[in-house]
């Protein structure tokens, strides 16, 4: 008996491993595409010109060192507003 008891155990041991190792893989293969998203972005960003998503257009003032935003209230053309 004392022997099918270890063969158990070992296998048990082996299979618990194994689960441990496949879950930190998964969880450092999803931080990774976190972070790799996160540079998608910052690359993006850095780009002149550019605007993130669902941001309103502002205009930017400097007058006597005091930087001074505001909406940008220029028409848009949006053909789903004007009924077209």
């Amino acid at each position: 008996m004392s022997e099918i008891e270890t063969i158990l155990g070992i296998c048990i041991g082996l299979i618990v491993g194994l689960i441990i190792i496949v879950y930190w893989r998964k969880r450092r293969d999803e931080r990774q595409k976190k972070i790799d998203i996160q540079k998608e972005r910052i690359k993006l960003a850095s780009k002149p010109g550019y605007e993130p998503p669902g941001r309103k257009r502002m205009w930017t003032t400097i007058k006597d060192g005091v930087i001074t935003y505001r909406k940008d209230k220029t028409p848009k053309e949006d053909k789903e507003k004007s009924g077209r």
